[in-house]
């Protein structure tokens, strides 16, 4: 910096050069305590910039920038965080800490009621999916029994005792980390057999802490074989996990 600074000094040396070579002077002056390179090296440190090109490159631009997506930078931050996780290789310990860390209840296993930690995380590592006796409870107070199965691959399907109905069908998604949504079609038929329309539900809802039992609202619309409405009724829905 001080041999910059005399070459500036010198008279015979044009404006322009002077300019530049304070202008150098200066800026190592400032970064200096950020430019121990010897001492980056010897801790096994990058000190090129090519990789952080490449990183900007693989992790944000290769994720971010596909066809047609658009980002918040919340989403987009919450995205490269994961991302960032996947590529270090860490992903499973990840979510294993997370689930840990989520569902670290008492869960009562025995008489005693003493924590059994790995039952506890298994339920929880489970998810949704499953087998579940639904109370859907309408706004006049009239409840219905429901059996609900959702599979790991996002597929639902759902029985009641209504005549003329048929097995409902639909799909589920995760929408958090133990909230969920589903949506499902029900074929009606008369008497006759003869098709009347159907009956379209959509709810969301929530697993408690232990995995086996969820609350959630939802929306029955009942459409005619033309897709008319007909009515819709809002409805809450409590359920209860059942196995062997």
């Amino acid at each position: 910096m001080a041999d910059l600074r005399h070459l500036a000094e010198t008279p015979s040396r044009a404006r322009r050069v002077r300019t530049i070579l304070t202008t150098v002077a200066a800026y190592l002056a400032r970064n200096a305590p950020y430019m121990d390179y010897a001492a980056y090296l010897a801790r096994g440190w990058p000190i090129a910039t090519g990789v952080i090109v490449g990183a900007c490159r693989h992790l944000v631009k290769d994720r971010c920038e596909l066809s047609g997506l658009r980002w918040t930078i919340d989403g987009a931050a919450s995205l490269l965080r994961l991302r960032c996780v996947h590529e270090n290789g860490d992903w499973d310990a990840y979510h294993a800490l997370r689930r840990q860390r989520l569902y670290a209840v008492p869960y009562p296993d025995d008489k005693e009621g003493r924590m059994n930690v790995a039952t506890v995380d298994a339920r929880a590592d489970h998810g949704p999916h499953g087998a579940w006796a639904v109370t859907v409870t309408f706004p006049d107070g009239h409840a219905d029994l429901e059996l609900l199965s959702l599979t790991a691959d996002g597929i639902v399907t759902e029985t009641n005792a209504h005549p003329g109905t048929s097995i409902g069908v639909g799909v589920w998604t995760h929408t958090g980390e133990r909230s969920f949504a589903y949506a499902l079609r029900e074929q009606l038929f008369d008497a006759s057999g003869a098709y009347v329309g159907e009956v379209r539900v959509r709810a969301e809802a929530t697993l408690d802490a232990t995995g086996d039992t969820f609350d959630g609202r939802g929306e029955g619309v009942e459409v005619d074989p033309t897709g008319r409405e007909i009515f819709r009724n809002p409805t809450t829905v409590r359920a209860t996990r059942f196995s062997v």
